[in-house]
């Protein structure tokens, strides 16, 4: 079934849940810690150089360093480590993110912010927003595609990738109910974003979910699901720092000399 009937037949059989829905959701918002941004280093370099590669991050809360005090030790940071190491160049990283913004308002508001730069590689962090406002997929994949024209006139010739969308059902911070009903959506925009972006050409995104069952058994023996959270949402520097890896990892095989 298309991405688009499984949301309306999902809404339908959730009708009289919505009031349930509503309270869960708005007491999770009243209990969870309101997390700032990352205050420090919203650009940086990795390595040193010449020659020095460029990367823009552009996205949601998990782009803008929510649990984190230093995008060093964020997405950002962690990720153009990474490809420094793997390209064996100096990486110079700029984050241009918001938490909150969904993608529609990252195109509306933060990609005019890209006028001027270059890059050798963008990468987007969205979904969660999406995921939390219940965005339904025809729109999802409308405002996607806006985005994706967007960066293309800003950053010609620029590959971009998409990073994973977030674990949204597996979130400690929300209720089983909420797990279950977000999970679900999260995996609909996923498979939008998969179908999506493989239409067009230099844009990258990595088909498997995030799955912290498997990201566990890789960490240090002895931690719970609530150590790769922050505040119960937001990833903490540990899932940042792994979270990058396998996304630098995605990146230096799919931008690889020869490969396409």
């Amino acid at each position: 079934m298309p991405p688009q009937l499984q949301y309306l037949a999902g809404l339908a059989l959730l009708s009289p849940l919505l009031p349930v829905l509503f309270w869960q959701g708005k007491r999770v918002r009243q209990e969870a810690p309101e997390l700032p941004e990352a205050a420090r280093s919203r650009t940086g370099q990795w390595g040193e150089g010449p020659p020095v590669r460029r990367v823009i991050l552009l996205g949601e809360s998990t782009v803008a360093g929510v649990g984190v005090t230093d995008h060093r030790e964020g997405l950002a940071g962690q990720l153009a480590a990474g490809l420094s190491k793997g390209w064996g160049t100096a990486v110079h990283w700029e984050v241009v993110a918001r938490s909150g913004y969904t993608a529609k308002r990252v195109t509306s508001e933060l990609i005019p912010q890209l006028a001027g730069k270059a890059a050798d590689l963008c990468v987007v962090g969205l979904g969660g927003n999406d995921t939390f406002q219940m965005t339904s997929p025809r729109r999802w994949r409308r405002d996607v595609k806006n985005l994706i024209k967007a960066i293309g006139l800003q950053l010609p010739h620029c590959p971009v990738l998409f990073a994973q969308l977030p674990p949204v059902g597996e979130f400690p911070a929300l209720t089983p109910l909420l797990q279950r009903v977000l999970g679900g959506q999260v995996l609909l925009l996923h498979e939008v974003l998969r179908d999506l972006t493989g239409q067009y050409p230099g844009v990258y995104f990595p088909d498997r979910p995030i799955r912290f069952k498997e990201w566990a058994a890789k960490a240090p023996d002895g931690l719970e699901v609530e150590d790769f959270f922050s505040d119960g949402v937001h990833p903490s520097r540990l899932t940042y720092a792994m979270w990058a890896e396998a996304l630098a990892d995605f990146a230096l095989e799919q931008l690889a000399p020869g490969r396409h």
